[in-house]
C-alpha cells in the first residue's frame, strides 16, 4: 500500500529541508516506517491490517476513505446533537497526526550525530545551533491532541472519537477490544 502521507505535508511549523534533505530517502526512511508504526499504536495491529488492505483496493469501501480523507457526522451529547468534522488522517490542509509524528521522529533523530569520539551536534559558521526541544514537544502535543484520549470531549475531532463515536463501523464484535494506546503529554522539561 502507498503511504498515507506524502512530503507535502511537511512545511509550516514542521517543515523539512528538503534542500538539504532527499525526499525519496525521507519517504523510505520516515514516512513508510513511522506511519505504519503510530497507526499500529493508535488503531490496534488488527484495525490497522483491515484499514490498509481496504484502501489498497481498487475501489475502497467508503469507511477506509472516511477515516483516511474525513467526513462530517453526528454525535449526541446530554440529548444534543453536534456536527463533527473529522478531518482525516490525510487531507487538504496537510495537518495530520501522522506528519506530526514523523516529524518528530525525524527531528529526534537528526539533532545530534555519533561520531568517533561520541555523540555531538554538528555547528555551522554564522549560525546558532537551538535546542529542538521546543519543537519535539510541539510536535508530539500535536499528535496527542489530534489522535485524543478517552478523556478528551465527545465533541472534539480526534482520531479516538471518530473510532469510538463509529464503533459499530470500525469495531465489528470479531475486534472488539480495540487497543488504542495513547501517548502521553510531553513538557520543555521531559517530564
Amino acid at each position: 500500500m502507498a503511504n498515507i502521507i506524502d512530503v507535502n505535508y511537511f512545511v509550516g511549523q514542521i517543515a523539512i529541508p528538503f534542500d538539504n534533505v532527499d525526499p525519496d530517502e525521507f519517504t523510505s526512511t520516515y514516512i513508510a516506517v513511522y506511519e505504519r508504526e503510530i497507526l499500529i499504536r493508535f488503531l490496534g495491529y488488527d484495525l490497522y491490517k483491515r484499514f490498509t488492505e481496504g484502501l489498497a483496493q481498487p475501489s475502497p469501501a467508503q469507511i477506509w476513505l472516511d477515516l483516511r480523507d474525513g467526513v462530517e457526522y453526528t454525535v449526541d451529547v446530554n440529548s444534543v446533537s453536534h456536527l463533527i468534522k473529522w478531518n482525516g488522517l490525510a487531507n487538504s490542509d496537510k495537518v495530520s497526526l501522522i506528519a506530526y509524528y514523523v516529524y518528530y521522529k525525524w527531528l529526534s533523530q537528526n539533532d545530534t550525530q555519533v561520531t568517533g569520539t561520541g555523540v555531538g551536534r554538528s555547528t555551522k559558521e554564522n549560525a546558532e545551533i537551538y535546542d529542538p526541544n521546543f519543537k519535539l514537544v510541539q510536535a508530539w502535543n500535536n499528535v496527542l491532541e489530534l489522535s485524543g484520549l478517552n478523556w478528551y470531549p465527545k465533541t472534539e475531532p480526534t482520531l479516538y472519537n471518530f473510532i469510538n463515536d463509529n464503533k459499530e463501523t470500525y469495531l465489528p464484535d470479531e475486534f472488539d477490544p480495540w487497543i488504542f494506546k495513547p501517548i502521553e503529554p510531553a513538557n520543555f522539561l521531559g517530564i
